[in-house]
């Protein structure tokens, strides 16, 4: 059994008196002039707009739109920045009189459709505030009912597809399209099956074979006229096959009518020269994957033919372009047999096309085929039938596996992750094409994510997505270096945290359990040292800024010295504001990222040196004091007292730590200095800071 892989085109026309098909033209004529008169003549030259009507289906040159089911039309005016107001109105006369309807108010309408095939003038005007106003119009011609909407089922048929599925990547996945129109089930695309005699399956593509006297039948059935429709006289029928074979004159081919009356189109022309259909390959068969098809020509057969009966006369034949054989004239030939025996012979039911095949040295392929049928006298046909159909997904071509050709079936195996649109392209037998799409969220591997480096924390928010269902994700640790952890579920599963007790290096990993895809994830929580700013000596000011760059939410400031009191503007903050009570060394701390910092901070004043001395021992003065200047916070202090002529009269090398100053006396002749104004140069080593402070100045000796 082989089966066809390319397409049945199957086309059935009907036609109406001619006397009624004119008069009723003549009567739509004159009803879309009257509805298409301009009737925006306007007095006021101020108003210069106008309207025209557009549309993505096409407007033939006399205003006529065929519509094949819905359409769309668009008001474009040469104003578009103007406040316009729009009306759209069509005369219907498909019942008692002529009645005037008004069907949209906006400037663009889509997938707009009439009830009843006819032929509808519509007009639309284009009108402001300030009563200017313009008009187009235009026919829509609806004389067939096309298809109207598509549905795509999957589960062996059981379940409506949603029109956006989620599957796993490398799954397979059947469509099954069903197209309706309104309430009623619209015939779809039917394929052909070629029964063959041997039992052999060539595969895809309607092959003939080699053969001696092996016939091969396809059958479609025809259910669109009425079910008392015979054909009679008057009546035709037209059938076309688009083929290639050698060796013609072995081959006979016949049409048989649902009540079993067949009609030879060409019997077996008995020549010894060798003329082909198309430009055919001869003996291409040599395993079932190296069969390759010529390239097929379409000869028809019917009562107004082009040429006689297909022989193998010199006057219509052809040398082909590719394989040089001399191959008969495409076109449409008079059958051999007469199409009037099929007078009397139902127009439904099921009809045959029959090919024997004589000769065992040739073979051929039928790439395509169409019956026409033509019934004097009766209406348009409700049904639209389906010819053709295609599938298109831009994202991933090779996803779409095309099934058994004897299937509407649509068999998909995508691979790649994301979101794929699949577009059903179907034709109608009145030349109208529809497309109808839906999409597959295909689900390759999970990703999963954090909220960030997880520094100084133990913490982290995880996010798993890609998945195809949330309660059939597994989260798991596959590689940790401490113990103790675990995850903090959230309402969605997807998205827990993730807990440990000690820093260390961590490896999840997420498991779409339905498609059994994982990700994983690699992090570390690190302990990061805080870094502190700050100045360690503060000279006549009781408070400092201090700051911490930390890794952490959360932070502590403190205290261990008792010195005085401190106090901290924000204990809990990055920066904070340090008060103290007493000049002093305080210790603070800063604890942040499990790490207890300490540091020092002085507060001390500058050293007072004073101006005066006065050594006539009433108390006050016999001294040259320095002020705060003590063991605590110096380590050394050398005091140089110079006259004004530059001489040192006095030294000392610990000058106010061992409680010893200057009354007036030189240290070389340890005699009394006469009043008068002295030099002095003190040098101090601070230990806060390990830097050498110097102080510079004049003092007033008086006795």
């Amino acid at each position: 059994m082989s089966t066809l892989s390319s397409k049945l085109n199957f086309t059935i026309f009907t036609k109406t008196s001619e006397v009624q098909y004119r008069n009723m033209k003549k009567l739509l004529f004159l009803l879309g002039a009257l509805f298409a008169l301009n009737l925006s003549a306007q007095d006021d030259d101020t108003c210069q707009f106008s309207v025209k009507i557009e549309s993505s289906d096409w407007i033939n040159p006399i205003g006529e739109l065929d519509a094949c089911y819905d359409f769309d039309l668009s008001a474009v005016t040469n104003d578009p920045d103007q406040d316009l107001f729009f009306e759209w109105t069509y005369f219907d006369s498909l019942t008692s009189g002529v009645k005037e309807v008004v069907f949209s108010d906006k400037q663009l309408i889509n997938n707009y459709s009439f009830s009843q095939l006819g032929i509808y003038p519509i007009r639309v005007r284009a009108y402001d505030n300030s009563g200017c106003e313009a008009f187009d119009s235009l026919r829509v011609v609806f004389d067939n009912p096309g298809v109207g909407a598509s549905v795509f089922y999957y589960n062996e048929g059981k379940d409506m597809l949603p029109e956006l599925h989620n599957v796993c990547a490398s799954d397979s996945i059947t469509i099954i399209p069903g197209v309706t129109r309104g309430d009623s089930l619209t015939n779809f695309y039917q394929p052909i099956s070629w029964n063959e005699v041997g039992g052999e399956n060539f595969g895809d593509g309607i092959y003939l074979p080699d053969g001696s006297g092996v016939s091969y039948e396809t059958d479609f059935n025809v259910s669109g006229f009425d079910p008392a429709t015979t054909l009679g006289v008057g009546d035709s029928v037209k059938v076309c096959v688009n083929i290639e074979h050698s060796f013609l004159g072995d081959l006979e081919m016949s049409l048989i009518s649902p009540n079993g009356k067949e009609v030879q189109l060409f019997d077996d022309i008995g020549s010894e020269v060798e003329y082909w259909l198309g430009d055919a390959i001869d003996n291409d068969y040599l395993a079932e994957d190296t069969i390759r098809a010529g390239d097929c020509w379409e000869y028809c057969w019917s009562l107004d033919p082009g040429f006689g009966v297909l022989t193998n006369s010199l006057d219509n034949t052809i040398v082909s372009p590719l394989y040089g054989g001399k191959s008969m004239i495409p076109g449409t030939y008079r059958p051999s047999g007469d199409f009037s025996d099929f007078n009397g012979s139902t127009a439904n039911g099921q009809w045959t096309l029959k090919i024997t095949d004589h000769l065992e040295q040739d073979n051929g392929f039928i790439c395509s085929w169409n019956l026409f049928i033509n019934i004097d006298g009766q209406t348009e046909l409700l049904n639209a039938k389906i010819i053709d159909f295609k599938w298109d997904c831009s994202e991933e071509p090779s996803s779409i596996v095309y099934p058994e050709t004897d299937s509407t079936q649509l068999v998909l195996q995508p691979t790649t992750s994301g979101i794929h649109t699949y577009v059903m392209t179907i034709t109608d037998n009145h030349g109208c094409d529809y497309q109808k799409e839906f999409e597959l969220d295909v689900f390759k591997a999970p990703v999963v994510s954090s909220n960030g480096p997880a520094l100084c924390d133990k913490d982290l928010d995880l996010l798993g997505t890609r998945f195809l269902e949330q309660d059939s994700v597994l989260w798991e640790v596959i590689s940790v270096q401490e113990s103790g952890y675990g995850f903090l579920s959230s309402e969605n599963w997807y998205k827990p945290k993730f807990w440990a007790n000690e820093f260390g290096y961590y490896q999840l990993k997420f498991t779409d359990l339905i498609c059994e895809t994982s990700d994983t994830i690699d992090f570390e929580f690190i302990q990061r040292v805080p870094e502190l700013t700050y100045e360690p000596l503060i000279r006549d000011e009781m408070e400092t800024q201090v700051k911490a760059k930390s890794w952490s939410d959360e932070g502590q400031w403190d205290f261990l010295s008792n010195s005085g009191v401190i106090e901290f503007s924000q204990e809990d903050s990055l920066e904070t504001l340090v008060r103290v009570s007493d000049y002093g060394d305080y210790l603070l701390t800063y604890t942040g990222c499990d790490t207890t910092l300490a540091f020092n901070i002085l507060f001390m004043e500058d050293l007072e040196v004073s101006n005066v001395i006065t050594p006539n021992g009433d108390g006050e003065n016999d001294f040259f004091k320095i002020g705060d200047l003590t063991e605590e916070f110096y380590s050394y202090s050398n005091m140089s007292i110079f006259n004004r002529w530059g001489d040192e009269v006095y030294r000392n090398g610990s000058y106010g730590i061992d409680g010893s100053m200057w009354d007036g006396q030189s240290t070389h002749q340890n005699d009394e200095l006469p009043n008068g104004a002295y030099f002095y140069v003190l040098k101090v080593g601070n230990k806060v800071t390990k830097e050498e402070e110097v102080y510079r100045g004049t003092v007033q000796l008086y006795r």
